[in-house]
């Protein structure tokens, strides 16, 4: 009888063998293991499986999860250093950084993939201040600045030298609002060249975290955001090959099938095999004529 529920569960399920199907529970174990909160006994009660295969499911989603947290940790820490952060925000993070990252045997996969949550969250959050920031001082900036070139030129002529080594070391900028501002900041800096390149350059940067798209900063929370594939179950390099049979709507009726006619496997299954504007370097003091 049991022989014949096994053969019967196969064939319905329209997969060449076993090891197919083995393929197919493990997918979808993993898949399971990531959205929910499961130990070993409870997932193999769920794929009709015993503690042994559940536990290697179960260790794999928990290196998974501590990948993606160790991964939003990495990039938590170097916003803050890129953003010059305060000591008293680095040494808050750097707490809960802390926290985060203190897993032992016994932390749960569900307590795992809220902490790597969290991290995610805090790194949106800073990239989006970051970007705030950003866009507010290049407005302060451009609009102090508004009308700084023409105003160059008015003060010194069209024609003479400054005007004429602005558009040397300048004239490259493509953005108005970026000439601009290099030319406001020669007018009350002195004429002091090395300060306007080096003002150049913290525009540009500022463009770059200003366009920053804060959605695309890093994995979303959540499942998407914790695992950018279930296909990839360490271990087994089959996997691709059998998710890309099915599509979900065949997937779920072959778990519908296999629960209702397959039979709790005890013992361990088989492996399978294979399982930016232009300057120009040269003078650091004021431009002629100031």
């Amino acid at each position: 009888m049991l022989v014949r529920r096994v053969a019967v569960a196969l064939a319905l399920s329209g997969l060449p063998d076993d090891a197919a199907v083995e393929r197919v529970l493990r997918i979808e174990a993993h898949e399971e293991a990531l959205r929910g909160s499961y130990n070993a006994v409870a997932l193999g009660a769920r794929f009709n499986r015993s503690k042994n295969w559940a536990n290697k499911v179960v260790v794999e989603v928990k290196g998974q999860l501590i990948s993606d947290l160790e991964a939003a940790v990495g990039s938590l820490r170097q916003i803050l250093a890129e953003a010059e952060s305060d000591t008293d925000q680095r040494n808050e993070y750097e707490a809960k950084i802390r926290n985060w990252l203190n897993i032992h045997s016994q932390t749960k996969l569900k307590e795992i993939r809220s902490r790597a949550e969290q991290a995610v969250a805090a790194v949106q959050r800073l990239r989006e201040q970051r970007r705030n920031n950003a866009i507010q001082e290049l407005r302060e900036i451009f609009e102090a600045a508004d009308g700084g070139l023409e105003r160059l030129k008015v003060l010194h002529g069209r024609d003479h030298v400054v005007v004429r080594e602005f558009n040397l070391r300048f004239g490259g900028v493509q953005d108005d609002q970026m000439r601009d501002a290099v030319a406001h900041r020669l007018l009350t800096n002195g004429g002091q060249i090395w300060d306007a390149q080096a003002f150049l350059e913290r525009l540009h940067q500022l463009k770059v975290a200003a366009s920053a798209v804060i959605a695309g900063a890093g994995p979303e929370p959540g499942r998407e955001l914790l695992s950018e594939s279930a296909e990839n179950v360490s271990g087994d390099a089959e996997i691709d090959d059998a998710e890309s049979v099915f599509d979900e709507a065949e997937r779920a009726e072959l778990l519908q099938r296999l629960y209702r006619d397959g039979t709790r496997v005890d013992d361990e299954p088989a492996e399978t095999a294979g399982s930016a504007g232009a300057g120009v370097a040269g003078e650091t003091g004021p431009l002629p004529g100031w």
